[in-house]
């Protein structure tokens, strides 16, 4: 099989869904972390799932499709970015 993770993503949030998509109707996925800390995906055995991570960086996650013991797996990469922080000074209008 040749599972889909998706794109590429680029967010400021630090909850986000996953949506992968199965090459075989019927097979089981499992999404797992390549790369990050203090992560928590809420359904791995889902292809839509939400995940939690901790703050801005990199994170990396594998889909994994089975079918019938043949295994197929893509990654998808996400940026969290820092989220824009503004800050209002004394403004004075005459």
């Amino acid at each position: 099989p040749l599972p889909f993770a998706g794109n590429d993503i680029q967010t400021c949030e630090t909850i986000f869904e996953l949506e992968g998509i199965n090459d075989v109707v019927g097979s089981s996925v499992n999404w797992n972390v390549v790369l990050g800390d203090d992560v928590s995906i809420v359904t791995p055995d889902q292809l839509s799932t939400f995940v939690t991570v901790s703050g801005p960086g990199s994170y990396t996650f594998s889909i994994e499709e089975n079918n019938e013991g043949c295994i197929g797996t893509d990654e998808i990469n996400v940026t969290v970015l820092d989220g824009l922080q503004t800050q209002i000074t004394n403004i004075e209008c005459n």
